[in-house]
Protein backbone atom coordinates (compact mmCIF):
# COMPACT_ATOMS: atom_id res chain seq x y z
CA UNK A 1 0.00 0.00 0.00
CA UNK A 2 1.42 3.51 -1.05
CA UNK A 3 1.54 6.07 1.10
CA UNK A 4 -0.43 8.92 0.54
CA UNK A 5 0.64 11.68 2.72
CA UNK A 6 4.43 10.92 1.84
CA UNK A 7 3.49 10.72 -2.28
CA UNK A 8 2.12 14.17 -1.94
CA UNK A 9 4.88 15.72 -0.63
CA UNK A 10 7.40 14.31 -2.91
CA UNK A 11 4.58 15.59 -5.98
CA UNK A 12 4.30 19.04 -4.23
CA UNK A 13 8.51 19.22 -4.11
CA UNK A 14 9.33 18.21 -7.47
CA UNK A 15 6.04 20.53 -8.93
CA UNK A 16 7.92 23.58 -7.25
CA UNK A 17 11.17 22.58 -9.24
CA UNK A 18 9.59 22.10 -12.99
CA UNK A 19 11.19 25.13 -15.47
CA UNK A 20 10.78 23.43 -18.49
CA UNK A 21 7.70 21.54 -20.67
CA UNK A 22 10.14 18.32 -21.08
CA UNK A 23 10.70 18.36 -17.15
CA UNK A 24 7.02 18.87 -16.80
CA UNK A 25 5.78 15.62 -19.79
CA UNK A 26 8.76 13.52 -17.47
CA UNK A 27 6.48 14.25 -14.26
CA UNK A 28 3.58 13.31 -16.22
CA UNK A 29 4.77 10.25 -17.27
CA UNK A 30 6.28 9.32 -13.88
CA UNK A 31 3.14 9.55 -12.06
CA UNK A 32 0.27 9.03 -14.86
CA UNK A 33 1.54 7.53 -17.18
CA UNK A 34 0.92 4.05 -18.30
CA UNK A 35 3.41 2.42 -15.25
CA UNK A 36 2.95 5.42 -13.38
CA UNK A 37 3.54 5.57 -9.62
CA UNK A 38 -0.61 6.79 -9.10
CA UNK A 39 -1.55 4.17 -12.34
CA UNK A 40 0.21 1.37 -10.06
CA UNK A 41 -1.53 2.70 -7.14
CA UNK A 42 -5.02 2.32 -8.92
CA UNK A 43 -4.15 -1.25 -10.30
CA UNK A 44 -3.26 -2.53 -6.61
CA UNK A 45 -6.76 -1.04 -5.52
CA UNK A 46 -8.21 -4.55 -5.46
CA UNK A 47 -5.60 -5.73 -2.65
CA UNK A 48 -6.66 -3.00 -0.03
CA UNK A 49 -9.13 -4.27 2.95
CA UNK A 50 -12.80 -3.03 1.78
CA UNK A 51 -13.21 -0.67 4.72
CA UNK A 52 -9.96 1.07 3.62
CA UNK A 53 -10.50 1.13 -0.03
CA UNK A 54 -12.99 3.85 -0.60
CA UNK A 55 -11.23 6.48 1.51
CA UNK A 56 -7.65 5.34 -0.14
CA UNK A 57 -8.63 5.93 -3.62
CA UNK A 58 -10.45 9.11 -2.49
CA UNK A 59 -7.16 10.42 -1.95
CA UNK A 60 -5.60 9.32 -4.64
CA UNK A 61 -8.18 10.65 -7.54
CA UNK A 62 -7.52 14.01 -4.80
CA UNK A 63 -3.93 13.59 -5.77
CA UNK A 64 -4.50 13.02 -9.31
CA UNK A 65 -6.74 16.10 -9.92
CA UNK A 66 -4.20 18.23 -8.33
CA UNK A 67 -1.49 17.00 -10.75
CA UNK A 68 -3.38 17.20 -13.71
CA UNK A 69 -4.67 20.72 -13.04
CA UNK A 70 -0.88 21.79 -11.72
CA UNK A 71 0.19 20.10 -15.37
CA UNK A 72 -2.26 21.77 -17.60
CA UNK A 73 -1.81 25.03 -15.80
CA UNK A 74 1.97 25.23 -16.37
CA UNK A 75 1.99 23.44 -19.56
CA UNK A 76 0.23 26.97 -20.93
CA UNK A 77 2.87 29.03 -18.34
CA UNK A 78 6.10 27.36 -20.03
CA UNK A 79 4.74 27.96 -23.39
CA UNK A 80 3.56 31.47 -22.90
CA UNK A 81 7.12 31.45 -21.42
CA UNK A 82 8.94 29.88 -24.42
CA UNK A 83 7.03 31.85 -27.28
CA UNK A 84 7.62 35.46 -25.59
CA UNK A 85 11.33 33.79 -25.16
CA UNK A 86 11.52 32.81 -28.85
CA UNK A 87 10.14 36.06 -29.97
CA UNK A 88 12.25 38.33 -27.86
CA UNK A 89 15.33 36.47 -29.65
CA UNK A 90 14.33 36.57 -33.16
CA UNK A 91 14.36 39.97 -34.74
CA UNK A 92 12.95 40.93 -38.01
CA UNK A 93 14.96 43.11 -40.43
CA UNK A 94 11.62 45.36 -41.66
CA UNK A 95 13.68 46.99 -44.43
CA UNK A 96 14.23 43.88 -46.11
CA UNK A 97 12.19 43.69 -49.44
CA UNK A 98 8.95 41.60 -49.84
CA UNK A 99 9.33 38.51 -52.05
CA UNK A 100 7.39 39.25 -55.05
CA UNK A 101 4.19 37.58 -55.50
CA UNK A 102 2.74 36.31 -58.72
CA UNK A 103 -0.36 36.75 -59.39
CA UNK A 104 -2.81 34.44 -61.55
CA UNK A 105 -1.89 32.17 -64.54
CA UNK A 106 -3.02 32.27 -68.00
CA UNK A 107 -6.14 30.01 -68.46
CA UNK A 108 -4.85 26.55 -70.52
CA UNK A 109 -7.55 27.81 -73.30
CA UNK A 110 -6.73 30.78 -73.64
CA UNK A 111 -2.75 29.63 -73.56
CA UNK A 112 -3.03 27.22 -75.96
CA UNK A 113 -5.63 29.74 -78.86
CA UNK A 114 -2.77 32.12 -78.05
CA UNK A 115 0.14 29.49 -79.47
CA UNK A 116 -2.24 28.26 -82.20
CA UNK A 117 -2.88 32.21 -83.87
CA UNK A 118 1.09 32.36 -83.21
CA UNK A 119 1.19 29.38 -85.71
CA UNK A 120 -0.84 30.28 -88.52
Amino acid sequence: MLDIQKLSSEIEAKLENVQKSQELENLKVQYLGKKGIITEAFKNLSQIHENQKKQYAADLNKIKDKLISFINNESKKIELNEINNRLSNEKVDITLPTLQIRKGKIHPVSQVIDELTCIF
